[in-house]
């Protein structure tokens, strides 16, 4: 997969919501309730480039774009709302993200066997496991060396594209690709 947010063929409406400045703070940001406006503003098929072809991974898509910008109501209510591997993804997520770390591992566990976790270690170079990275946060919030908080932030934003980008190619007609 190896693909970046800026190759997907996001359209115009929804792009801006995938800004830098959303990208940048995330995990520990929020963003100006005017993004959480227009995040309101657009209709669930305005993300996509495609006809949408699996409601549940369009709505994971939308948890992941909330959990961005740190609108952490409106992802959990998706997220908990799914009963998929990918709504389990993110529910994990957002429970790791405001620091409830038993919750995370439950919903990672949730999750199972996924291509998400292949694509993020071969990205990484190295083996990854989602509740040994809950483990590491939990560790961090006691102990904050940059260095450390700087890495684990890095992984964040790398677990998040991996499953943003493979919700929205999978939600629609065409997806770009396959995760192998």
């Amino acid at each position: 997969m190896n693909l970046t947010l800026s190759q997907l063929d996001i359209p115009s409406a929804a792009r801006r919501l995938l800004s830098d400045a959303a990208w940048q703070a995330y995990p520990t940001g929020r963003s100006p309730a005017a993004v959480r406006a227009a995040c309101r503003a657009l209709a669930e098929d305005d993300l996509f480039a495609a006809p949408v072809r699996d409601r549940d991974l369009a709505r994971g898509a939308w948890a992941g774009l909330w959990l961005l910008h740190g609108f952490w109501d409106e992802s959990h209510s998706l997220s908990q709302s799914l009963d998929t591997p990918a709504g389990s993804h993110w529910h994990a997520i957002m429970h790791r993200l405001e620091g409830d770390y038993s919750n995370s591992k439950y919903w990672y566990r949730q999750v199972g066997p996924s291509p998400v976790w292949d694509e993020i270690q071969q990205q990484l170079g190295r083996a990854w496991s989602p509740t040994e990275f809950v483990d590491r946060c939990q560790r961090a919030d006691r102990r904050t060396s940059a260095s450390e908080q700087d890495a684990l932030h890095g992984e964040a934003r790398l677990e998040w594209q991996v499953l943003f980008t493979y919700c929205w190619q999978q939600a629609q007609a065409t997806p770009l690709a396959p995760i192998q």
